[in-house]
């Protein structure tokens, strides 16, 4: 019993002995360079023996080149998987929000200052137009209209309608930067000194180069004498 009990003792007293782990084949390849590095440095070496280290280590060099080149391809797999997995996740819920009725709520918010903006505006049209048919005139309403469109450009619309004129007419016109010489050449190849466009001309003159013509006054043909004379009070005409 003693001595079983003693064999007991001796044998926990005796420490285990640790199992080596093997070392990685990369580990061991460093191991070696740093074996050949310890040899390279020994200046008892030969120079024949160097040789063969300096090719030794250079083999195991590409050796751990290649390794680590390999981790890098392998790494470069592993995530362009991951990113085609992701890019497969993402067009999938892509697609299923694509599947989901929309569901539109439009509102309208009424601005509070809408209404009285609308009055005003009338009531600028409505004295607007007061103010043109108090000008009665020809000349003078297109004198208006021609710095109208000077200042407002086509934005003088609502003057030009209240004026009763042609907004396209006297834009165009103005356009063509006219000069003072061809606007009389213009006026004198109008046949009626009232038409629109002998209208448009004296003002245009007026209006750009203060320059004033008057309108021709027209002969009463003997035709017309009958008829004006009947208008008149009798003996106007007689000697």
């Amino acid at each position: 019993m003693d001595d079983q009990t003693q064999d007991t003792q001796e044998t926990e007293s005796t420490p285990k002995k640790r199992r080596n782990r093997m070392k990685s084949p990369r580990q061991q390849l460093h191991d070696s360079l740093r074996q050949f590095d310890e040899m390279l440095n020994n200046p008892n070496l030969k120079e024949t023996k160097k040789a063969e280290v300096l090719i030794e280590r250079a083999s195991i060099q590409k050796m751990l080149w290649q390794a680590e080149r390999g981790d890098d391809r392998d790494a470069a797999i592993l995530e362009n998987e991951g990113l085609r997995s992701q890019h497969e996740t993402d067009t999938q819920e892509i697609e299923r929000l694509k599947a989901v009725p929309q569901h539109r709520h439009e509102v309208t918010v009424q601005d509070p200052d809408a209404a009285r903006l609308r009055q005003e505006n009338q009531e600028l049209k409505g004295l607007v137009s007061f103010i043109a048919s108090e000008i009665t005139d020809p000349h003078a309403r297109a004198c208006i209209g021609i710095r109208a469109v000077l200042k407002w450009g086509s934005g003088a619309r609502p003057v030009f309608d209240a004026l009763n004129l042609d907004i396209r007419f006297y834009y165009q016109g103005l356009q063509g930067n006219p000069s003072a010489e061809s606007l009389q050449q213009n006026l004198s190849r109008c046949a009626d000194p009232d038409s629109e466009n002998a209208v448009y001309i004296r003002a245009a003159l007026e209006v750009l180069f203060q320059v004033k013509v008057a309108k021709p006054v027209r002969r009463v043909r003997n035709s017309d004498t009958r008829d004006f004379a009947s208008l008149c009070p009798p003996g106007l005409f007689e000697e």
